[in-house]
């Protein structure tokens, strides 16, 4: 699971039953620490005491729909980065298997301008789209058009969706 503390997954199985995947901050990973012989015996020890991450699902065929992960910020302010996308990925749970399942923390902006038309999509793990959060509300993002001189052009907020 990613560096979130708090976060869900939603998969489908083949017959249709959807399943949530959560975890939260009483499951968060330890902390790396450094190279240091105290440091890394601590270490040990931490993870050793951190809880189990892991999730059970029965075996067989699912497809990832989306993910919610969540962080609170050092003011305090809750953040979420939301993802949904039927058919975003295709996973295999075979009996008594254990499967990492990996997210993509990154946040890629992508651009695109026609002659009356410029759009900018905040784009996740596997190209799925984003929408981001903040204090439980889409939080704006400004943007400004620049020619190749450097002037603006255009300024905007995106609109999700």
């Amino acid at each position: 699971m990613p560096g979130f503390a708090r976060g869900a997954l939603f998969v489908r199985d083949s017959v249709g039953t959807v399943y949530r995947l959560s975890w939260n901050e009483d499951d968060a990973a330890v902390k790396e620490t450094s190279n240091e012989s105290a440091d890394a015996a601590k270490s040990e020890q931490d993870v050793k005491r951190a809880p189990d991450r892991r999730r059970a699902l029965p075996p067989g065929r699912y497809t990832m729909l989306g993910y919610r992960l969540n962080r609170t910020d050092e003011h305090g302010e809750r953040w979420d980065l939301s993802a949904t996308k039927p058919g975003m990925r295709k996973l295999t749970i075979e009996s008594d298997e254990v499967l990492e399942l990996e997210l993509d923390e990154r946040i890629t902006l992508r651009h695109r301008l026609t002659h009356k038309r410029f759009s900018v999509n905040v784009i996740g793990d596997h190209g799925v789209g984003l929408t981001i959060y903040r204090a439980g509300k889409r939080i704006p993002i400004d943007f400004a058009l620049q020619d190749q001189d450097g002037k603006q052009r255009f300024e905007g907020r995106i609109r999700y969706g």
